[in-house]
């Protein structure tokens, strides 16, 4: 038996060995490990002379030790060669911005190695054998000199040489006290700091990063005390779900750090037990705002391999602090022969990541600087870098519609059962519900439709599709999209490119799924919801094999002349791929993501189940866009960030209003949101679900929803049609329970989720109710 472990566990080394060394013969990550290119923005007009500095008596002691480095129209770069740290005047307000607090010296919260790290722009996490070190730029670089500095264009570059004593030097140390012991060099990192405009601009180019392979760095914490500030008139602003606040006057000493994954968990690295329900972090922002100064902060590159933390007064100091933190290798526990944990060892991606770390922080202007500011100056920053345009006026809002095609269904046939499909809502039936719809004056309809091929829900292969005969057929579908033509309707039909199940016709698991950083296929799971562990999975797509797929999937798509799809998953996961000679990390997937995204968006128009910023602005038309936070401790409440940001740019809705707990409470969501309706339905009855994994959608009858999708649609048009075009101009909470959201044409709607009537400017707002107010445009 022992013989036989080994046996298996050197052919698993060395089939390990062989994937890793075996290059893709399609599709190259090289090509996508781009960085983005360096882009300039500025979303105010003046000149060097409109802004004398004027510091103030506190600021001008404590830059004494510091060098002016750069100086422009808005701010002005300082250094401090004893430490590498750097500050930011604002020209404009006198604000000083510090890479570390001056005061931290006198925090009476902070424990003195907290304050080490605190005191350090760079903190990194590597491996050493198979336990996870952490140093910083204070302890293991600075304390010892090993640093130096060099101007560059518009800036300053500050080099470290990271040291520290290892495991086994330690050990050499016990063992002989006698014995001088020199640090191990672990490696080298440069951060550059620019100017541009009313932007500071940091960089860490992965170029220049250099280490040896016994001491790999996972991961990289970038500034993390910037701006911090011990005011108790302010918050921080962070991208959980739509956005949320965490106030600098609630107390927090009791409560877990901020910590989300930019667009999600890398679940390519396998998840067997379901993770924690929680809204993702759906754009590379956050912010801080200090009485009446604020910046606001723009990962640029390597956003999907990067993490927003924040830590408010009273967890590690008494400063409110926000950052982000990127991962330069992924790693995860793998074991060759043997299942136990003791077994296990930490495999580590064979390549450093190849993209820059690039994060802008802008730093707003006075009366601007409230989330309402924050999310204006990154829509205006999307704008000239995206390209995003404005919504044409219309006389009412979209009713977004999503029909259910078919599901997987056990069938049986002269006794023997089998896997068939089960059809929901034919395209005929479709077509019936549009037109109940159209006599009732309902004319803006975009249909997404679901199941419409090869495996229902449960979609077969993009890249090998065939319409599901029993809901009409290729001549089926196309009759509905003539129809939805005449009638100006939009037709999404939804398909899900990422996934596939593992024996799916055309999808070869072997050779077109990304891999774990063990070689095995990587699995993209469902959950039992009692014990939340993966009972069923679908492969998870290369990369390398996606571009084939979609490109199969529209030489067929494109001949039925629809015009439109819903991209059902590609705005809503972000996978790697770890195939050895091949590896996508999560960026370089996001990178060619955003050039196929861009490349439909050339014939068809675009939906996108889920809310990514990436794919947010290529898309048309974006559905399930959060309206909350997820409700942790630490923030103390949620905003309309996200929407602030798109509205007037895109249509969006949040999640279907017939699967609400409360539908009357996320109708108010909506309109305080600016979202349009959206409703999920079937033309079948619920029993045709029974006994199958969709019985959830057993409440989804059309028949059952018509008079309450006529009802509600009806509701919010008659406030949200007005402002459909129009920007959110401010968002404010007037007292529990009750908000204002304003727009550019002076319209200003207020929601009252009480269950009292409030009177607000001598109107009344029912309870559960809400009212429009005009105002001067």
């Amino acid at each position: 038996m022992k013989l036989s472990h080994r046996l298996t566990a050197v052919l698993s080394a060395i089939i390990l060995l062989l994937s890793c060394c075996s290059c893709s013969d399609g599709l190259q990550a090289a090509d996508y490990q781009i960085n983005s290119e360096q882009f300039s923005f500025t979303n105010y007009a003046s000149s060097a002379s409109d802004f004398p500095l004027a510091l103030s008596e506190t600021d001008s002691g404590y830059l004494q030790d510091y060098e002016k480095k750069q100086e422009n129209s808005f701010l002005v770069l300082y250094y401090q060669s004893q430490t590498g740290y750097i500050a930011v005047a604002d020209k404009r307000t006198g604000k000083v911005w510090y890479s570390v607090s001056p005061e931290l010296e006198e925090d009476g919260v902070v424990e003195e190695d907290t304050k080490k790290l605190l005191s350090s722009p760079i903190q990194v996490e590597y491996k050493e054998l198979q336990a996870f070190k952490s140093v910083n730029t204070f302890t293991n670089s600075v304390e010892d000199g090993n640093f130096s500095s060099e101007d560059i264009d518009n800036g300053v570059a500050v080099h470290y040489t990271f040291t520290d004593i290892t495991k086994a030097m330690a050990e050499e140390a016990s063992a002989d006290t006698n014995k001088t012991i020199v640090p191990q060099k672990l490696f080298d990192i440069t951060i550059e700091y620019t100017l541009d405009h009313e932007s500071l601009i940091v960089t860490v180019p992965m170029e220049k990063i250099s280490y040896t392979d016994n001491y790999p760095p996972l991961s990289i914490k970038l500034l993390q005390n910037f701006g911090s500030s011990k005011e108790k008139e302010g918050y921080l602003v962070v991208p959980d779900g739509s956005g949320a606040l965490i106030r600098f006057d609630t107390e927090k000493s009791n409560v877990s750090p901020f910590l989300s994954n930019v667009y999600g968990l890398d679940k390519t690295l396998e998840i067997k037990n379901q993770p924690s329900k929680v809204k993702n972090s759906t754009l590379p922002v956050f912010g801080l705002k200090e009485k009446d100064n604020a910046f606001l902060a723009i990962i640029e590159d390597s956003e999907a391999v990067a993490s927003i933390g924040a830590n408010p007064a009273g967890t590690l100091s008494e400063r409110n602090e926000v950052f982000a933190s990127f991962q330069t290798l992924a790693y995860q526990k793998v074991s060759i022969a043997a299942a136990s944990e003791e077994s296990k060892f930490v495999a580590v991606q064979d390549q450093l990541y190849q993209g820059n770390i690039r994060v802008r922080y802008a730093f707003l202007r006075s009366g601007e600087t409230d989330y309402t500011g924050m999310a204006t100056y990154y829509r205006n920053y999307l704008i000239q870098k995206k390209g995003m345009k404005k919504l044409e006026k219309t006389e009412s809002i979209p009713l977004n519609l999503e029909m259910v095609g078919s599901i997987n269904k056990i069938q049986s046939f002269l006794g023997i059962n089998y896997d068939g499909t089960e059809p929901l809502t034919t395209f005929e039936q479709a077509q019936t519900i549009l037109t109940r719809l159209l006599d009732h004056q309902i004319n803006h309809i975009n249909l997404k439709y679901s199941g419409w091929f090869g495996g229902g829900l449960e979609q077969d292969y993009a890249g090998n599709f065939s319409v599901v005969r029993n809901l009409g057929g290729e001549k089926g579908l196309q009759k509905l999209s003539d129809f939805a033509k005449e009638h100006q309707i939009d037709l999404y039909p939804a398909v899900s490119f990422l996934t596939a199940p593992p024996n799916s016709k055309g999808f070869h698991q072997l050779t077109m799924s990304a891999k774990q950083l063990d070689q095995n296929g990587a699995k993209f799971y469902s959950y039992d919801q009692v014990s939340l562990s993966g009972v069923a999975y679908r492969s998870i797509l290369s990369p390398a094999a996606l571009q084939d797929a979609i490109a199969r999937f529209s030489r067929k798509y494109d001949k039925l002349e629809i015009g439109a799809v819903c991209m059902e998953d590609i705005a809503n996961e972000v996978f790697a791929d770890y195939t050895g000679g091949n590896l996508f990390d999560r960026q370089t997937a996001v990178n060619l993501y955003q050039e196929l995204l861009a490349e439909q968006r050339k014939s068809q128009k675009l939906m996108i189940n889920g809310s990514y910023g990436y794919a947010a602005t290529l898309a048309d038309v974006i559905l399930n866009v959060p309206v909350n936070d997820s409700n942790y401790n630490v923030t103390d409440e949620a905003i309309p960030f996200y929407q602030i940001v798109y509205h007037g740019y895109k249509d969006y809705s949040a999640a279907p209003l017939n699967t609400a707990y409360s539908i009357t409470d996320d109708m108010l969501k909506s309109i305080e949101y600016g979202a349009s309706p959206y409703f999920k339905v079937m033309s079948a009855p619920g029993s045709k679900t029974k006994n199958t994994d969709y019985s959830y959608l057993c409440s989804n009858h059309y028949e059952t929803w018509e008079s309450d999708i006529l009802d509600y649609y009806t509701k919010m048009n008659s406030v949200l049609a007005e402002v459909r075009d129009q920007v959110i101009i401010g968002h404010r909470k007037l007292q529990e329970k009750v908000y204002e959201t304003t727009y550019e044409n002076g319209i200003s709607i207020f929601v009252n989720y009480s269950e009292q009537a409030v009177t607000i400017n001598g109107a009344e707002i029912a309870a559960k109710g809400f009212i429009m107010e005009r105002g001067a445009a």
